[in-house]
Order: C-alpha cells, then structure tokens, then sequence
C-alpha cells in the first residue's frame, strides 16, 4: 500500500475515533473523507473496494454525537438557561431543517407513484442522510470558534481541490470526479466558488498570521474555477461578489471593496486559457439559432421540454425523473448516450419533485436569505466585524447556489446543505451575541420583561430559548 494510502487511513480512522471525545472532530473528519475523496485518486485501488468512506464517517459522527448528547443530559452539563448561549447552548433548528424534513418526508411519499423506484429510493436515503447532517452541523457548531473551524475545512478542502486541478496539467475543461456528487465542471465550479467566497470573507476578518496561509490557498482555489470553464459558474463568482459587499459588515465595506478589486485583477491574470474565453462569449444569448452556440441553445429546448414533464407530472415523477422522461421529450439529437438531465437546478425540482417540492425549495432559500437580511440589521445592535464576515461568506454562498443553480442541476450539491445549516447556526449565535449589548443600552428604560419581548422578535429571534435568556437578564439587573 502507498504511504499516501496509508496516511489517509490513519488520519481517517484517528479521526473518527477522536470523534467519541467530541463530535466535531467526526465532523471535520467527514468534511476531510469528502474532500480528499479516496475514489478521486490512483491509490484508491488499494483500498477496501465499495467502502462507503463519507457516509461511515457520516454515521459514526452521529453516534458519537447521540453518546456526547446522552452524556451532557446525564451529568448536567449542558448550559444552563441563564448562561451566555454562544458559549455552550445549542443553537435552534430553525424553520429550515423543518423544511428540509418537510422536503425528506414529501419524497418518501412519492415511492408510490415515482417512474424509477430504485433510483428513487436512492434520492430518499441521500436526503435524508442530508437531514440528519443537517441536524448535526446545528448542534455540534455551538460557538464561534466551531464555526471558523467548519470554515477552514471547507476552504482548506476547495484549495485541495485547486491543487489537484493544477497539478493535473489539464489542456482541456476539467470534467473530473472531485468528490461525492462532485463529478462535472459544472458542481465543481459552483462548489469552489463558495469555498472562495468563505476564504476572501476569513482573509478580510483576520488580522494575524493566518491571513497568510489565506493568501496561499485563494489564488489556487480561483484558478480552479477558470480551470472548469463553467460558465455558470463565473456568473455565480459574479454574484457572490455583488451580494458579498451587500451583506458584508459596515466595519468592513472599503476592505471588501479593495479585496473585490484585487479578487478582479487575480481573475484576470489567471484566466488566460483561450478554451475559458471561448466558453465565456457563449454566455449571451440572442434568441438567434444561427447566433447561439449549441450548447446554449440546448438548454432552451432541454428547459421547454422539463417545462412539459412538469405539467404531465404535477406531483413529480421521482428523484432523477428528469432524466428517465427525458427520451420521451427531448429531441434525440440533444441526448447524450440516450439521456438529457435538466441543466436548471429549479426546472430539476420542479420534475422531480412536482409543485410540493418546489414550493418547498423556494421557501427554505427565501428562509435563509430573509434570515441573513435580518441579520445585516444586527450590524446596527453592535453585531462583531467578526459574524458578519461569516455572514457575508454564507449569503455569498447560497447567492452562488441560486445564481449557478439556472446552469446546472446542484439539488443534490452537499454545499448548499452546509450553508443552510451555518444560516442557522450564525442565526443563533448573532441573536446571543447581540442580546447582551440590546439589553445593556435599554437597562435604565425598560421597566419590564415583556417590553423587551417585542424588541426581540423585532431582531428575528424566533426561539423561545432566547426569550428566556432576555427575561432572566432583565430579573438579575433588577436585582
């Protein structure tokens, strides 16, 4: 066996088993299985063949999670009520995970009626393996620090990535395996895009020497962008960086703006690939057949056709019925090996999935935007430079997600289930951090605890947990 195959077995299995100390090592081990995926690399032979590696990791961190949940309740160890709530309590759920288990449960049901049970089933346990991660990302990340250590992997991961993609002397658009479910340019790209968007947020938020291990990572993880010559995702790098100076934090507005300027210059130093240009000019669409490069005008018709699969199927036809309806109503000459997957993310859902789901999709994305807006009037409570850089990072992320989401099917793309849940945790942990500040600069004005009820609703704080924390602070001052 290689000393390459050998390391990652080691640094696996140590991980997994520091995950019984705390889960948040499970956790980073997860990420790390996912991102140096052992599928993606010639050593991978030499490994026990068909072992899932991501989902064993994904099912031990759980475990350990049940035991150190199990344990805290057992000892009193949890935080109290009356304690600071970024320092230990778990942060809410949220209205996401709800939906997402609202989503979970809804293709269950459509087992009854889906085109291709088995792959349909395949769909069912993938979503909801992504709910539990959902969960478990939630209530592991309970304090700033979890959440910069999340933010290191995924950034640390996307620069692996980048590596690869370099060191692979690639002549051609990079259509290569990365990760689980990470398998065309497309989600790779897209992918990348947010691990940069979360890098260039931590590079403006940190004022020590970690900027330098930063400065090292961001050009390779750029470059890895161009390298897949997906045009969608160069539109989503776009839109991240207009929706990362909208939710960027007040303190930190003229930096995001310097460090978009040299992000603009970098891109253009490194995309000198005339293979990346030619793909780029394709990016405009005239409504001209003999003006539209094919591709282009295959989505149109890939897109009309789905359109047509949606009103035949109301309800969804199952988790990748896009794709087995797709001979029936695509011209043959669009199909690939006899086949065509729906290159828009929501048209995907909307086949898939049926109205339901749809609807569902379109309310967990508006959920998490309407949250981070909220939380952009926090700056104005005192909210740290510091959560708003993770603010910035997330919003520019799930922008990314919607924006690349009209090139390319990334309902699946585990990403998006890790900006969901940040959207969750930051919530929780912005609305505590702010809490103390709120009621510090009202203590000679509000007489009682109901009057500050309002106020806290008024911040988007929707859990009860919070609201006790507010009451508890107003009874101690009176003391």
């Amino acid at each position: 066996m290689s000393n390459t195959a050998i390391v990652f077995v080691v640094v696996y299995v140590v991980g997994l088993a520091l995950a019984f100390k705390h889960p948040i090592w499970g956790l980073t081990t997860y990420m790390w299985a996912f991102y140096d995926n052992p599928q993606s690399h010639w050593w991978y032979r030499q490994l026990p063949p068909d072992f899932r590696w991501s989902l064993v990791a994904a099912g031990v961190t759980f475990i350990a999670f049940v035991i150190h949940s199990s344990s805290q309740e057992a000892t009193g160890t949890r935080a109290k009520p009356d304690g600071p709530a970024n320092a230990g309590e778990a942060p809410s759920l949220g209205p996401g995970f709800w939906l997402l288990a609202l989503m979970a449960v809804w293709m269950w049901v459509q087992s009854a009626w889906a085109i291709n049970l088995d792959t349909h089933l395949e769909g069912c346990m993938l979503f909801t393996k992504y709910l539990l991660l959902y969960f478990v990302i939630v209530r592991l990340i309970r304090t700033e620090a979890y959440l910069e250590l999340l933010s290191w992997v995924h950034v640390a991961g996307c620069f692996l990535w980048g590596w690869i993609l370099y060191t692979s002397n690639l002549s051609f658009r990079a259509e290569v395996v990365l990760g689980p479910g990470v398998e065309d340019s497309n989600t790779s790209g897209f992918h990348l895009v947010t691990g940069l968007a979360f890098g260039g947020f931590m590079l403006l938020g940190f004022k020590d020497k970690r900027r330098l291990l930063l400065l090292g990572m961001l050009p390779f993880i750029m470059n890895g962008i161009i390298l897949t010559s997906s045009r969608g995702a160069v539109v989503a790098m776009a839109a991240a960086g207009i929706s990362a100076l909208i939710f960027a934090p007040r303190a930190k507005r003229l930096t995001v703006w310097a460090g978009a300027a040299l992000g603009i210059v970098l891109f253009l130093r490194l995309a000198g690939s005339d293979l990346f240009w030619q793909r780029m000019n394709t990016i405009q669409v005239t409504g001209d057949e003999t003006d539209m490069e094919e591709s282009a005008y295959s989505r149109l018709e890939i897109a009309a056709a789905n359109w047509q699969m949606f009103l035949d199927h109301p309800f969804g036809a199952g988790y990748r019925g896009n794709v087995e309806l797709s001979p029936r109503y695509i011209d043959r000459k669009w199909l690939t090996e006899g086949r065509r997957a729906a290159h828009n993310t929501f048209l995907a859902v909307l086949v898939d999935m049926g109205a339901p789901g749809f609807l569902l999709l379109l309310t967990l994305l508006g959920w998490s935007l309407a949250r981070l807006v909220a939380l952009k009037r926090l700056d104005k409570k005192g909210l740290s430079p510091a959560l708003g850089t993770y603010r910035g990072a997330i919003a520019a992320g799930l922008v990314a997600y919607i924006v690349a989401g009209q090139f390319g099917n990334f309902v699946t793309a585990e990403v998006s289930i890790w900006l969901l849940a940040m959207t969750a945790v930051l919530d929780s942990l912005s609305t505590a951090a702010v809490l103390p500040l709120t009621v510090s600069s009202r203590s000679t004005g509000v007489s009682d605890s109901r009057a500050a009820v309002p106020a806290l609703r008024g911040l988007g704080a929707y859990s009860q947990r919070s609201a006790h924390l507010l009451r508890t602070t107003n009874d101690q001052m009176r003391r």
